[in-house]
């Protein structure tokens, strides 16, 4: 677990301190016309998709029917068996559940402290044990993820600690991305589409 700075709040963990690249200016509006009150009032928190992988366990037995398949001496002695394994495996292994996380202001992950603060979960408490710091921080963690996904509808805290305790790699994962869309400019998160997706948008 990351080593946090007290004074920082959940939306600063790791935020980049270098600024955002210039942009080349674009206007597709009329300065003199452009009415701000309705632009700012349009703005929305960035949004980011997360795949959680729910069955990782079953790579060892991917690599275990490869080396089988493998060893075969050619294509038409694999076992159909084997073959129906192999692919009945690979089908559950590359199953994925989309979860969506909206980013949040400093004052609202500031706010979301105090009012975690006020439901005992305080990392910062004097007294505690290591051991104890730990455990605050964690469930305050996973009450922040649960507050920023927007999909699928009504997670709670205990869907994230669940999540966490079957798989620590998986959780980091939503908990990296509520780092992301909290704290970074959004042309740093879009990814690197595929060429197919990347020439829909030369068409334009």
């Amino acid at each position: 677990m990351t080593k946090k700075n007290p004074d920082m709040s959940l939306a600063e963990v790791g935020q980049d301190e270098t600024d955002a690249p210039d942009l080349p200016e674009v206007l597709d509006h009329d300065p003199a016309t452009f009415d701000v009150g309705a632009f700012v009032a349009g703005v929305r928190g960035t949004r980011m998709r997360v795949k959680i992988q729910p069955n990782a366990h079953l790579l060892a037995r991917l690599q275990e029917l490869a080396d089988e398949i493998d060893a075969c001496p050619s294509d038409d002695e694999i076992p159909d068996e084997l073959v129906n394994e192999w692919l009945d495996t690979k089908a559950a292994f590359d199953d994925v559940r989309v979860f969506v996380v909206e980013g949040r202001s400093v004052d609202w992950a500031r706010q979301f402290a105090k009012d975690a603060k006020a439901r005992g979960i305080n990392p910062q408490r004097k007294g505690l044990s290591d051991d104890a710091v730990v455990e605050h921080t964690k469930r305050l963690w996973h009450e922040q993820i649960a507050a920023q996904v927007v999909s699928p509808a009504e997670v709670v805290p205990e869907d994230i600690a669940a999540l966490y305790a079957q798989s620590e790699v998986e959780g980091d994962k939503l908990w990296r991305a509520v780092q992301a869309v909290n704290s970074q400019p959004v042309e740093k998160l879009v990814p690197d589409f595929s060429r197919r997706v990347s020439r829909l948008s030369l068409r334009g």
